[in-house]
Order: C-alpha cells, then sequence, then structure tokens
C-alpha cells in the first residue's frame, strides 16, 4: 500500500538517490572522459537499488487518476509496463558493458543522461515519503528542489555544448572565448551555473555570451524555457507562500480588533493578555477546513475519517477513549479549543451551556 511505512521510507531513500542521481549525472556527462573506479562503485550500486525499485514496482499499489486505489497485480504490471517500464530498464542498463570498462563515445556519454527521466516522476515520489511538514512546505521543498536541479542539468548542458564542440575542432566556443579551458572544474561550473541563473531569471548582464551558431540556439531555448520556467516559479512559490501564511494572517486581524478594543475600552492587561492567548492557541488548533472537508462527506466516510482526525487530543482523554467512531464523528465538529490558565474557571454550577 502507499501508505505502509515500508513503503514510505523505501521512497524516502528513492527520493534521495535521484536527487544524487540529478547531480552526478549532468556533472559526470560534461566533465569526464571516463569514469574512475569509485564513481563507476557508487553509479553501480545505485542502479542496483533502481533494478529493485523497478522490480518492486510490479507489486506496489497505487492511486489511478480517479483517486481509486489499485490493487490488482495484473493493472499495475500493465499501467507499469505501458507508462515507465522500458524507460526506467534503459536507465539501468549497463553502458559500460556496451562501450568498454571506462571510456565512452559521445553518443554513450549523452546515453547517460535517460536517468535525468526520473525528474518527472519526483513530486508524485514525493508524496508518498514521509515528512512531518505541512503540505504547503513538501510543495515548496519540492519545488525548490526541482528548479535547482534544472538549472544544475542546464548549466552542465551549457559546458557540454562547449566540449563537444571542441572535440568536432571547433575552437571559438564560449569556453575557449573566456579562456576558461585550463580554469578548475569548479570554476567552469560556477560561471555556467550564473550564466544559467541570470538568463532564467531575465536579468542576463551580458558578461557570458554565446559565441557558436549551435551555442547561440541553445541559448534561444534556454531564455524561451527559462522565462517560462521563472515566471511559472516565481508565481507558484508566492501563491504557496500565500497558504502558509493564510492563517497568520487571520490571526493578525483578530490581534489588531483586540488592539483596539483595548484601546477603546481600556479592559486591562489581564483580560487582554487571557483574550490574545486564546486567539493564539485557537489559530494553531483551527481544524475548520477539516471539519468542513468531513461534514460534506457521506456518512460511513464521515464516521471512519473523523476517528482520526484530532485522535491525538481528544481520543487519548479519558471520556472520549472508550467511544465508538459515529459518538466521535457527532461530537468532534461541535468541539472549539480554549487556552486555560491554572485557577480559571471552565464552567460554574448554574450557567447555561453554548
Amino acid at each position: 500500500m502507499p501508505d505502509e511505512y515500508f513503503i514510505m521510507t523505501w521512497n524516502t531513500i528513492i527520493v534521495f538517490l535521484y536527487i544524487l542521481t540529478f547531480i552526478m549525472i549532468p556533472y559526470s556527462v560534461a566533465f569526464f572522459d571516463e569514469d574512475n573506479l569509485d564513481w563507476i562503485i557508487i553509479s553501480k550500486c545505485i542502479d542496483l537499488i533502481f533494478l529493485i525499485e523497478i522490480i518492486l514496482t510490479f507489486f506496489k499499489a497505487y492511486y489511478n487518476s480517479d483517486l481509486v486505489l489499485v490493487v490488482s497485480r495484473k493493472k499495475i504490471a500493465y499501467s507499469y509496463i505501458t507508462s515507465w517500464f522500458f524507460i526506467d530498464l534503459i536507465a539501468v542498463f549497463p553502458i559500460s558493458l556496451i562501450s568498454g570498462y571506462r571510456e565512452y563515445t559521445s553518443m554513450f556519454r549523452l546515453l547517460k543522461l535517460t536517468k535525468l527521466h526520473k525528474l518527472l516522476k519526483l513530486n508524485k515520489v514525493l508524496r508518498y515519503i514521509n515528512l512531518d511538514f505541512p503540505v504547503e512546505v513538501v510543495r515548496l521543498l519540492g519545488f525548490v528542489i526541482s528548479f535547482f536541479i534544472f538549472c544544475h542539468i542546464v548549466a552542465c548542458a551549457w559546458i557540454l555544448i562547449a566540449l563537444l564542440e571542441h572535440e568536432n575542432g571547433e575552437s571559438e566556443n564560449w569556453l575557449a572565448y573566456y579562456q576558461l579551458y585550463n580554469a578548475d572544474n569548479v570554476d567552469i561550473y560556477i560561471t555556467a551555473y550564473y550564466f544559467v541563473i541570470t538568463t532564467f531569471s531575465g536579468v542576463a548582464y551580458g558578461d557570458i555570451t554565446p559565441q557558436t551558431s549551435i551555442e547561440k540556439v541553445f541559448v534561444i531555448i534556454i531564455e524561451i524555457v527559462g522565462f517560462v520556467t521563472f515566471s511559472y516559479a516565481m508565481s507558484s512559490m508566492i501563491t504557496i507562500v500565500e497558504q502558509m501564511n493564510k492563517n497568520d494572517d487571520k490571526v493578525r486581524k483578530k490581534l489588531d480588533i483586540l488592539e483596539d478594543i483595548n484601546r477603546e475600552c481600556n479592559i486591562g492587561p489581564g483580560l487582554f493578555d487571557i483574550t490574545r492567548q486564546n486567539l493564539v492557541y485557537q489559530a494553531n488548533k483551527d481544524k475548520s477546513e477539516v471539519i468542513s472537508l468531513i461534514q460534506g462527506l457521506p456518512h460511513r466516510l464521515r464516521v471512519e475519517l473523523s476517528s482520526y482526525v484530532m485522535q491525538t487530543s481528544i481520543t487519548s482523554q479519558g471520556f472520549f477513549k472508550d467511544q465508538s467512531k459515529e459518538f466521535l464523528a457527532f461530537i468532534i465538529p461541535r468541539l472549539q479549543a480554549y487556552k486555560v490558565s491554572q485557577g480559571m474557571f471552565i464552567f460554574r454550577e448554574g450557567e447555561v451551556a453554548q
């Protein structure tokens, strides 16, 4: 099942290896004419884990486009074979067995980039890992990681174009123009990454420019892609941050109203502090959107889902511990959180309940 502990832990490992692959492969393709033994061992170990992932995928239930859980082995296998299976299989195929133990030609160098198709699967896998963060934070984290990895891939491609041109006898590429052939790999990479970021953001100071027709075509493409990507990135990040700050804005508005009441009516520091503490506490414990979602569900789903909502804060209490799911589904939407200090009266004898 997608939410089983083993699957969630395994997906966490896979995401880490995805990110490692997205960093390693473009860098090795751009800078290395041959793989050293350490690099080969690390790469083969990662490929072995990805091969296990291919096998496990035939047994992993998934949610289809209608959010229905698919558990049939036949349907799982058919879905995988008709989507990612052959691409995943090619990605783990040992290219070095064809092209030689360590050396590989430009064609086989480019074949290593087939492993990068996993970038398209990153956000999907992120949904099934166990991160104890709000959904908005996970979305923002996935988006930021994807964006900077994409810039890393483009930067390495920018370097690779110049190196392939040099191998084909073209001496007027951007590396030659800026006299970077003898520079350290790190300096070349930083220069390329700087070029990509400034191009994507639309700043493009012009201190790094393409020198050949191929480089100019590449820059035209990344400028178009960069404009769309960077615009989408900024709008998405703003939307996510606004969603994260939505509850904070509500609390601030309530606290501002309380400040106005205090100035006009002089309610006193004691009552003011207690009221302010309750407003903040209620905002942190606010589950009105969750309750609204639950109330809109059919009765059976409402009962089942209510048994999980607030289970640590409610069902751990003695009175609620042994109550039925039906009772909890009825009572939970009617509960409201209050912060009570020591010595305060919660309810006095003879008072009328709300």
